[in-house]
């Protein structure tokens, strides 16, 4: 279609806008044409230096990248995800420290105001973003009866102070077990679990390198990368459990795999190395080493460790693997105004692994070490337990594993 083929709404015609006024009393004022092509309308707006410059440099990008320039069938931002996934802009205004009742009115109406804005925008739509405003004001105003947003934003706003704040009380007590217990007796350059207690520190190293990614995964509202994570601390969890509820489970399923002075690695038939098996050096006895984690949940002393994990552990699993049943999970999101920050869930369930791990490992541990956990873990969870009390008490949060999890703080 050639720029003859269209035309600038007429002065007496409707104007497009929904103002109900006619085009020459209304938008012909502002900043932009209204154009009429095909009986469609879209908006023409002049762009400033500084925008034609941006976006000169990422058609350069583009084509640098693919090898040929964008063409007139091309979309300008193919490379960024539609509209539905508008919440990564959601947060990157909180991190700008936008104002949360201007981020509301934007994802409301699809648009945010600036001084020099308002004159390429239509009246209508000014109207709209300042009836977003003071609906945000009147939504968060508790004098008005409680709102599900206002109960959501101060949700997120707890969770989000207290995981930061056992995310480095965590880190630290993990740190502190390696200093109090490792450090003298390894050389961390090569590294090597000789015993339960070495087991732990690695446990310890392995769950503070997890909550670092937890931390980073927090920020960029990573749900489902934070629930694979999880899944690690969990096991963590269950394998410690074991070696204090098992005497024997360190000899018989992990020293073997690093006693090379009496044991070797069994081959199989197409000449790969069986890392779940292993054959004594001198009596050449096979000995299994496969460790299943439903088995170390189902024997367990505590009951909730089974249901946490038919409940958690395989829902977590679909984002270790490819697992079509995860798809809509990916592509799914929630309204960031209705519903609790599911990446701030996500890593307080992580917390709570830590702290039942942390609870494990002390145990082993006959020093202060395990006094000061102790009373660290004891405080800590008594502080979990309202806190799944108030995301389970969300109409669109509940959901089963929180009771689960609270059963089991409280075992």
């Amino acid at each position: 279609m050639s720029k003859f083929d269209e035309r600038e709404v007429y002065d007496k015609e409707i104007c497009p806008c929904g103002s109900g006024d006619i085009y020459k009393k209304c938008c012909k004022k502002k900043k932009f044409k209204w154009i009429v092509e095909n009986g469609n309308f879209y908006k023409r707006v002049k762009m400033d230096k500084e925008l034609t410059k941006v976006l000169k440099e990422y058609m350069k990008w583009c084509e640098n990248m693919y090898g040929r320039k964008l063409q007139d069938d091309d979309r300008m931002f193919w490379g960024y995800l539609p509209s539905e996934f508008g919440i990564n802009e959601i947060r990157a205004m909180r991190k700008m420290q936008i104002p949360e009742r201007q981020i509301f009115a934007y994802y409301e109406t699809g648009r945010i105001l600036t001084p020099q804005g308002t004159s390429k925008i239509p009246d209508i739509e000014i109207q709209e973003f300042y009836d977003s405003l003071e609906k945000y004001d009147r939504l968060m105003d508790p004098t008005n009866g409680p709102s599900s947003v206002f109960y959501t934003s101060k949700i997120n706003a707890i969770l989000k102070e207290d995981f930061m704040r056992y995310y480095e009380q965590l880190t630290f007590s993990f740190s502190y077990f390696i200093r109090k217990h490792i450090e003298n007796v390894q050389d961390f350059l090569n590294y090597s679990v000789k015993n339960e207690i070495d087991f732990c520190g690695f446990c310890c190293i392995k769950s503070i390198r997890n909550l670092d990614s937890t931390k980073v995964l927090v920020e960029n509202g990573l749900t489902e990368n934070i629930y694979a994570t999880n899944r690690f601390i969990f096991e963590s969890y269950l394998y410690v459990l074991s070696l204090n509820e098992n005497p024997s489970f360190f000899d018989e399923k992990i020293k073997p795999k690093v006693n090379e002075d009496d044991y070797s690695f069994s081959i199989t038939k197409d000449g790969k190395i069986n890392y779940n098996q292993v054959i004594h050096n001198e009596t050449n006895e096979k000995f299994n080493l496969k460790i299943s984690i439903k088995d170390l949940a189902y024997n367990s002393q505590f009951k909730e460790d089974r249901e946490l994990y038919n409940l958690f552990y395989h829902y977590s699993s679909q984002f270790v693997h490819v697992d079509v049943l995860s798809a809509q999970g990916y592509f799914y999101e929630s309204d960031p105004f209705q519903v609790i920050d599911e990446s701030l869930i996500a890593a307080l369930i992580g917390i709570t692994f830590s702290i039942l791990l942390l609870d494990q490992i002390s145990i082993m541990s006959d020093t202060i070490f395990r006094k000061d956990i102790d009373y660290f873990v004891k405080r800590t969870k008594a502080e979990l337990i309202p806190l799944y009390g108030l995301i389970n008490g969300h109409p669109i949060n509940k959901n089963e594993i929180f009771s689960v999890i609270m059963n089991r703080l409280q075992a």
